[in-house]
C-alpha cells in the first residue's frame, strides 16, 4: 500500500471512531481529494437559545426576567454582570418543565444597568446558546433634593439628582391632613439635575416625590421621599420706629411661626434677632447709615418635626 492509501486508511479509522462516538459526521471535500472531519454546533446537537426573553419586574434590589422554553430544554442557567464591566458571574441554575420560565434575581443595586445571560440545557447538553439581554434595577430615593420660592409669583422649585435608570418622576402635593390636591408628571432628562416649577398657595404641604423605570409598559416605582415646605414669607415693607429700630412687615403663611434673621453682609452670617407667629416684628439696635440684610422663614411643628420654608431671598436695607 502507498504513502497515499495509508494516510486515506487512517482517515478513515478516525472518521468512523468520530462517527461511533458522537453520532455525527459531516464531511468537506478539499481540494487534494482528502476528507476531513468537521464538528458542527448544530449537528453536535446544541439547544437553541431560549425564545422572547424580557425583564417583566423590577424593584429597587430585584430583576424579574422570563423567556419561552425552547424544545428539548430542561435545565437553564443564568449569567449576570453590572453593564460595563468585564466577566460575568454564574447566579443560578436550575430545572424547569413549564413553557414559560420566570425567575427574580435578588441583592442587587438600586439605579444600576445589567446584562443577563440565560442558557437552556438537558442531560445531553448542559450548557447550550446563550442570549443575553441588559435589565435594569429601579432608581431608588430621589437624593440631592432642594427647592426654592418664587414669592412674588406664589411659586416654587424643587430640583433633584437625576437617576440613570429613571423614564421619568413623579411628583404630588398633599394638604397636611392628607388629600391630594396635585401631582405632576416630570420628564427624564440628559441633564444631571432635573427641576420642577409648580403653583402653590400660603400654606404648608406635604410633598411627596419618587422617580420611575419603565418595564414591560408598566411604571416600576422607585420609593417615595416625603417632606414639607412652603413659601418663604416675602417682606412686602420695612417701617421706621426710631433711630435703632425698625419694623419689618411681611405675608403670611397660614399656620405657621416665624424666625427674623439679619446679618450685615449678603453672604454673612445670618443672626436670629425675632421669633413670633404674627407676620410683623421690632428689629432693635441697629446702626444709623449702616446698610443691613433681613431674612423671614416660615416654621410649622409637623409630627413632631419642625419643618421651614426655604431660604431664597433676602431683603436688604440701610437704616436712616
Amino acid at each position: 500500500m502507498g504513502k497515499k492509501g495509508r494516510i486515506w486508511k487512517k482517515l478513515m479509522a478516525a472518521g468512523i471512531l468520530a462517527l461511533l462516538l458522537t453520532g455525527v459526521w459531516s464531511v468537506t471535500a478539499l481540494a487534494s481529494g482528502f476528507e476531513e472531519v468537521e464538528s458542527s454546533n448544530d449537528l453536535l446537537g446544541y439547544l437553541p437559545q431560549v425564545e422572547n426573553l424580557k425583564q417583566t419586574k423590577a424593584t429597587d434590589n430585584t430583576i424579574t426576567i422570563q423567556w419561552q422554553k425552547p424544545a428539548g430544554a430542561e435545565m437553564y442557567g443564568i449569567n449576570l454582570r453590572v453593564k460595563g464591566t468585564s466577566s460575568y458571574e454564574r447566579i443560578a441554575e436550575f430545572n424547569s418543565s413549564k413553557s414559560t420560565v420566570s425567575y427574580t434575581i435578588k441583592n442587587l443595586k438600586s439605579n444600576t444597568f445589567y446584562e443577563v445571560q440565560v442558557f437552556a440545557g438537558n442531560s445531553g447538553d448542559p450548557s447550550g446558546m446563550t442570549k443575553t439581554i441588559q435589565c435594569e434595577t429601579t432608581p431608588g430615593m430621589v437624593v440631592g433634593l432642594k427647592y426654592s420660592s418664587n414669592t412674588p409669583s406664589k411659586k416654587m422649585t424643587f430640583q433633584w439628582n437625576r437617576k440613570q435608570t429613571a423614564d421619568g418622576y413623579e411628583l404630588y402635593k398633599y394638604s397636611l391632613e392628607g388629600k391630594m390636591l396635585s401631582r405632576y408628571e416630570v420628564k427624564q432628562s440628559n441633564l444631571s439635575k432635573i427641576s420642577k416649577t409648580i403653583g402653590v398657595g400660603g400654606n404648608f404641604y406635604s410633598y411627596r416625590i419618587r422617580a420611575y423605570t419603565m418595564i414591560n409598559g408598566e411604571k416600576c416605582r422607585g420609593r417615595l421621599r416625603y417632606f414639607y415646605t412652603s413659601l418663604q414669607p416675602e417682606i412686602t415693607k420695612i417701617y421706621t420706629v426710631n433711630s435703632t429700630s425698625v419694623k419689618p412687615v411681611w405675608s403670611k403663611i397660614n399656620g405657621a411661626s416665624y424666625q427674623v434673621y439679619l446679618s450685615t453682609s449678603k453672604n454673612g452670617t445670618y443672626k436670629r434677632v425675632a421669633s413670633t407667629k404674627s407676620n410683623q416684628a421690632v428689629i432693635k439696635g441697629l446702626q444709623k447709615g449702616r446698610t443691613y440684610y433681613i431674612r423671614v422663614d416660615a416654621t410649622r411643628k409637623i409630627n413632631g418635626t419642625t419643618q421651614r420654608s426655604p431660604f431664597t431671598y433676602y431683603w436688604r436695607f440701610t437704616k436712616n
